[in-house]
């Protein structure tokens, strides 16, 4: 945005001019679209810095063939970087609160990427769908691991425990 802030600043020291000359009733006339000139720049700017990145995957995600592969997940993706930036409009100094949904944000970006991707691989029918399944499968695995691995423990626990009262 550098040239919308070159025009602020352009017109800042214009009214730092006025205000220079006493031209109090110039520098009063230009103060409220001065004032919402850099309020607007500020907003965009955090915009971009939070949603930038998501809003790039996305349109990778497109050019890669999203409204095809993976339509569901392309509007989860897309709305959720609607609600962050209205959120983000609403909300622009809450930066806990926008940094947790820009992650969001990226987190879905991310994920319609991954799914695109894969559903572009599989090249079937209704690819987002196995990819989808794929996925919700790939957690269950992982979620059946830590069980199992805490399981491990329980039972090395119960084999150091026997062994101590066997020796004792």
């Amino acid at each position: 945005y550098a040239a919308d802030f070159e025009e602020a600043d352009s017109d800042l020291k214009d009214v730092t001019e006025d205000l220079e000359k006493n031209n109090l009733a110039s520098v009063e006339a230009k103060r409220g679209s001065l004032q919402a000139a850099f309020l607007l720049l500020e907003l965009r700017a955090i915009q971009q810095a939070n949603l930038g990145v998501s809003r790039d995957r996305v349109e990778l995600a497109k050019s890669e063939g999203a409204k095809e592969f993976a339509p569901r997940s392309l509007a989860i993706a897309e709305k959720n970087i609607m609600d962050t930036d209205a959120f983000i409009i609403a909300n622009r100094h809450d930066t806990v609160a926008v940094g947790a949904r820009s992650a969001s944000a990226l987190a879905s970006a991310d994920h319609l990427l991954k799914i695109t991707r894969e559903s572009k691989t599989n090249n079937k029918v209704n690819s987002e769908e196995i990819a989808l399944q794929l996925e919700s499968g790939q957690e269950q695995v992982q979620a059946k691991q830590v069980q199992l691995q805490s399981k491990q423990a329980e039972v090395n626990s119960g084999q150091v425990a026997a062994k101590a009262l066997a020796d004792g």
